[in-house]
């Protein structure tokens, strides 16, 4: 069998804008997307948001959402939503945010996302 290729795709965020209430406690946020994936292939996508410090030092995680396999969807060609909230951690000055697809069967990474 072999391993499965992963490819990731990262975008940091700046929070300076917002430090001052994200100091505060007072910030939240929503990770959200729609997931899928092809037939009855379990090719998927997981989103993430690392978020970091002034220093670059990591001071939390949303945590994943995704991972939608095809027992998920019935086995169908189909998108199904996925939805995580939280608090931006005290310190939190960029949120790196991350995109990781497992290919696992066919000829192409063929999961579907949007976010």
């Amino acid at each position: 069998m072999g391993t499965r290729p992963v490819v990731t795709a990262s975008q940091t965020i700046s929070l300076a804008a917002y430090a001052t209430a994200i100091s505060k406690g007072s910030v939240k946020y929503t990770l959200s997307g729609w997931f899928g994936g092809f037939s009855d292939q379990d090719d998927n996508a997981k989103l993430s948001v690392t978020f970091k410090s002034a220093t670059g030092a990591s001071v939390g995680t949303s945590g994943s959402i995704g991972g939608v396999k095809a027992a998920d969807r019935g086995n169908t060609t189909k998108f199904l939503p996925a939805t995580k909230a939280g608090a931006v951690p005290k310190t939190a000055r960029t949120a790196l945010v991350t995109i990781t697809m497992q290919w696992t069967q066919g000829f192409y990474v063929d999961d579907y996302t949007t976010i």
